[in-house]
């Protein structure tokens, strides 16, 4: 009990001579001792988000102790369940989300002066530590009400998971231009294949494609980055050549072509989990100056650190909307059944569109219709056209259980 009103003190308090006198006279400590705790600030605990607050927590405890029950057994009978809430009963508004998910708030900090009658709703029912889904979940329930004010509650709701951070006009009409020659390529490397009697898959085309790519790099002659040694059409398709992540994909994540090369098996064992600086030092320099400037880098020495630095907030934001993705199916299941809410994957509606033809028809609408086209328009039919083919797709799931659907994305 003690040892938490500590920890509460620190964290709360902003001034070092506060401290001092509190650790001096209350905690029966040394004055060498109280000196060295009011050094102490919020960045020397472990940071981290929990999803309970400490009044559940402290409920949870007492319950498991007195009942010698589980985790998810106590958490039920508190009312809540351990892995998703689901409303006790459809609304016709949303409240705010910290009333609705209570498990997935922590507490705000509160001026104790204050008349409880004029807490905020923050203060009340705590918030989520995350400020972008925080403020998120806020903008959904207005708009969410608005829909409900004019329409009545909705019979079904869809969200989409995040696929990318959003673009602009000119960088979709760049990612457009390149999927079109993506494809043209694959075309050409598709006759390649069959005049080298090898399978039209995947992993051929790249291999093929990355061959070509250190062709050109190396004035005509395909030489394995690491190890120098030629790599030639005949054992380009066997075991001994492999599609091969630069950095690693184990630390990186990124399975883009911009990370993929072909190196022999050996070398890529010797390289192991490592950069190819971290392996092969400088070494590969000579070989790899004419790769194409994407990739190059990755072979340098602070190649992991500027990996690191381009790509952490693109990956924050991702993860803010999938976990704001999570939380929402829950919170609209107040008004509306949790079983009439749907989660879809962006790319893989994407991808659907593009391999049912789709995009040729959105693409020829806004090429023939009258008028100046802005891009709220513009998103505004990929929406529609978006929601269709998702509703397609999970009749057809649903028509075909159990059976996988494989779809062979572009290379890009």
């Amino acid at each position: 009990m003690l040892f938490r009103s500590i920890v509460e003190f620190l964290l709360d308090s902003e001034k070092e001579e506060d401290i001092y006198q509190k650790a001096l006279n209350n905690w029966k400590v040394s004055e060498s001792q109280a000196l060295e705790i009011k050094k102490i600030t919020p960045n020397n605990f472990k940071s981290g988000v929990g999803n309970l607050s400490k009044e559940l927590l402290q409920k949870l405890v007492v319950e498991i102790e007195e009942k010698n029950c589980r985790y998810d057994e106590a958490i039920k009978n508190l009312g809540f369940h351990h892995s998703k809430r689901e409303a006790d009963e459809i609304q016709d508004h949303l409240d705010y989300y910290g009333k609705a998910i209570p498990a997935s708030t922590v507490p705000v900090k509160i001026d104790k002066t204050k008349n409880p009658e004029k807490y905020t709703e923050e203060e009340k029912y705590g918030k989520i530590a995350n400020p972008t889904v925080h403020a998120a979940l806020n903008q959904v329930r207005k708009v969410v009400n608005a829909i409900i004010k004019e329409n009545g509650n909705p019979s079904e709701i869809h969200i989409e998971l995040a696929r990318d951070l959003k673009i602009s006009k000119d960088e979709k009409r760049e990612i457009e231009s390149a999927q079109t020659k993506n494809q043209k390529e694959n075309e050409d490397l598709k006759k390649e294949l069959e005049n080298l009697n090898q399978r039209n898959a995947y992993e051929n085309r790249l291999k093929l494609k990355l061959f070509r790519e250190l062709e050109k790099a190396n004035n005509g002659v395909a030489c394995c980055p690491y190890s120098g040694r030629t790599i030639n059409i005949t054992n380009l398709f066997s075991h001994e050549i492999e599609i091969e992540h630069i950095l690693p994909f184990s630390k990186t994540y990124d399975d883009s072509i911009a990370n993929k090369t072909i190196a022999y098996r050996s070398e890529n064992q010797k390289k192991g989990n490592r950069s190819p600086f971290e392996a092969f030092g400088d070494s590969t320099f000579e070989r790899i100056q004419n790769l194409p400037k994407n990739k190059k880098w990755r072979f340098y020495e602070n190649a992991m650190e500027k990996f690191s630095d381009e790509n952490g907030f693109q990956e924050r934001q991702l993860n803010d909307t999938r976990y704001l993705s999570r939380i929402a199916l829950q919170y609209l299941a107040q008004i509306c059944n949790s079983d009439k809410i749907k989660v879809a994957n962006g790319k893989l509606t994407s991808l659907l569109r593009h391999h049912w033809g789709l995009n040729s028809i959105l693409n020829k609408e806004i090429a023939t219709t009258t008028g100046e086209q802005t891009l709220e328009t513009e998103n505004l039919r990929e929406a529609t056209f978006d929601a269709e083919t998702g509703e397609v797709f999970e009749s057809k799931k649903q028509e075909k259980d159990g059976v996988e659907l494989k779809i062979d994305d572009n290379i890009s």
